[in-house]
């Protein structure tokens, strides 16, 4: 893997986003600390365990995974244990002060519903948020919150981080994450599992060191890394776009429609379109009754596509006479029009529950146990054993392998769909303490799909969907 210093955004895009290639950092993209230290300190003094529980506070819960050793491998994975819910002073002094193994900090969920522990009272010490729907998948996880800038793109005060990576530019973010586990020694490493994301990453090192495989986006590799969402079907019925966004069966379904490059359904980008209009017009006094018409009826379909409705959305409606009849049988009844007529706000709680804009699931119809986009392979390092010729004899037929590592203050670009699997462990014997274990902080954001030719650095997408979606939520 070629390795860089961070470029400007527009070169950064051009030589890499745009082609799909990933990099690695030697240095850090622009990112300030999240102490005020001076810039002359240790990175990992910079991300303390006392600084991060003073932010953070010590009492705010956290999901975390346990994990387990499989028994074709002896490297903890994840995803083979449980989760639980632990206060962040506790898993610092059960993980990462002592170095224990099998606790791991990783994604958090991202609706504000999650977070109650058992007696009902709040799980975290801040749930502030710009979104005013507790149902709406949310940018930051509400116990991370403090790290970061209320403002998208600098920061409020010394001590947060945006909420926009700057190398990024147009490109519109799913979410940010910090993972945060134990290590030992340098031989004692702990892995995420072979798998691939559906978003762009940027992945960033700031304790202990990370040792990363990664294999292409292809026809061939979905056939020879066995992802547990191909179990349902052949390798020809999952979808790869040319960006490395993959769709697999299980994620299609009637509410949300195609899934798009983008990583955007179809369905719930219409509706949000006639939603929009419709409040726009009813905002306009002199807006013409025809097109309220035809954006309620625009609207109400979608609302029906998205409850599950049978109707394909192909086109405008046809308002030929020979239509006339079966349009008031299958369509939009006056009277439906009607009681949407007046509304300045429509209610969206129950299309926000289907929508799940950012979920790895629409609404599935059969949700796997174990995340369509996991390898089932579990032991990655030895393609020709024993067990994977027996369980996965199309591993020896992966191409494309790159490996690469990582140490605190580099990083690594990874476009969607690129498989990886990223190994944890301490730069030298881990004593544990206030900086022991490993430490990384990483960016995801919505791939872009106007590629080629056409690819644009200011406008990424080929609709403007994510961006209406960013500013509506009041992000800059």
């Amino acid at each position: 893997m070629e390795t860089i210093a961070p470029p400007s955004p527009a070169s950064f895009y051009e030589n890499y986003v745009l082609i799909r290639k990933p990099v690695k950092f030697s240095v850090f993209p622009p990112l300030p600390s999240i102490s005020s230290s001076t810039a002359t300190q240790p990175l990992q003094e910079q991300w303390s365990n006392s600084k991060l529980s003073a932010l953070i506070g010590p009492d705010t819960l956290f999901q975390v995974e346990q994990k387990v050793s499989s028994s074709s491998s002896a490297t903890p994975a994840y995803g083979q244990g449980g989760s639980t819910w632990m206060k962040f002073g506790e898993f610092l002094s059960s993980s990462i002060t002592s170095n224990t193994r099998s606790l791991y900090l990783t994604t958090q969920p991202l609706n504000k519903s999650d977070y109650s522990s058992p007696d009902g009272s709040s799980s975290t010490s801040s749930t502030s948020s710009t979104s005013s729907n507790d149902d709406e998948p949310l940018i930051i996880p509400p116990n991370l919150q403090p790290l970061f800038s209320s403002n998208s793109n600098s920061n409020s005060n010394s001590n947060s981080i945006p909420l926009r990576l700057p190398l990024f530019h147009n490109l519109i973010p799913l979410t940010t994450n910090i993972w945060f586990g134990g290590a030992s020694s340098q031989s004692s490493m702990t892995s995420s599992g072979l798998h691939h994301d559906y978003h762009d990453n940027v992945y960033l090192l700031l304790r202990g060191r990370k040792h990363i495989t990664l294999y292409p986006p292809t026809d061939n590799n979905i056939s020879s890394l066995y992802p547990h969402g191909a179990l349902q079907a052949t390798a020809k019925t999952v979808k790869v776009y040319e960006n490395g966004r993959v769709v697999y069966p299980c994620q299609v379904d009637e509410t949300g429609g195609e899934i798009r490059a983008d990583g955007a359904l179809v369905n719930v980008e219409r509706w949000y379109k006639a939603k929009i209009r419709m409040e726009e017009l009813e905002r306009d006094d002199e807006a013409d009754e025809d097109e309220i018409d035809e954006v309620l009826e625009e609207l109400l379909e979608a609302e029906r596509g998205l409850e599950g409705g049978k109707d394909e959305f192909e086109g405008d409606f046809d308002d030929d006479d020979d239509d006339e009849e079966e349009e008031e049988e299958e369509g939009v009844t006056e009277a439906e029009k009607e009681s949407y007529r007046g509304l300045l706000e429509i209610d969206d709680n129950a299309s926000n529950k289907k929508r799940k804009l950012n979920n790895s699931y629409p609404t599935p119809s059969t949700k796997p146990t174990t995340p369509p986009n996991f390898s089932q392979i579990t032991d990655t390092a030895n393609p020709t054993s024993a067990y994977n010729k027996e369980n996965f004899p199309n591993f020896v037929n992966a191409t494309g392998k790159i490996e690469v590592e990582i140490v605190a203050g580099e990083g690594v670009y990874i476009p969607a769909g690129w498989w990886h699997e990223v190994r944890s462990g301490a730069v030298e014997e881990d004593k544990g303490g206030e900086y022991g274990g490993h430490l990384a902080l990483n960016y995801w954001v919505h791939p872009p799909d106007k590629l080629g030719e056409g690819g644009d650095y200011e406008r990424p997408y080929n609709s403007g969907f994510w961006e209406w979606d960013w500013k509506r939520r009041g992000y800059e």
